[in-house]
């Protein structure tokens, strides 16, 4: 589970072009998603922003944000 979740957090970094913790937004999340949706079905999609879920929530808990960028993000259904 942890291995997964790293994967997809270095994969849509890279992919958006996250360099910082700071620059992890809900926009530049939301953009991603959009072009993921794309070419993938959407249980993928559903994965991918979980994951990123995860680690934003981790970042707030342990005080490595002052809150958490992607409270707002609800995953497709």
């Amino acid at each position: 589970h942890i291995e997964h979740t790293v994967g997809v957090v270095r994969k849509v970094a890279h992919a958006a072009r996250l360099v910082r913790v700071r620059d992890i937004t809900a926009d530049a999340v939301n953009r991603y998603a959009s072009d993921l949706r794309r070419s993938r079905s959407t249980r993928t999609v559903q994965s991918y922003l979980g994951a990123l879920k995860q680690f934003t929530a981790w970042l707030t808990r342990t005080h490595k944000l002052p809150f958490d960028p992607l409270s707002s993000i609800r995953k497709p259904s």
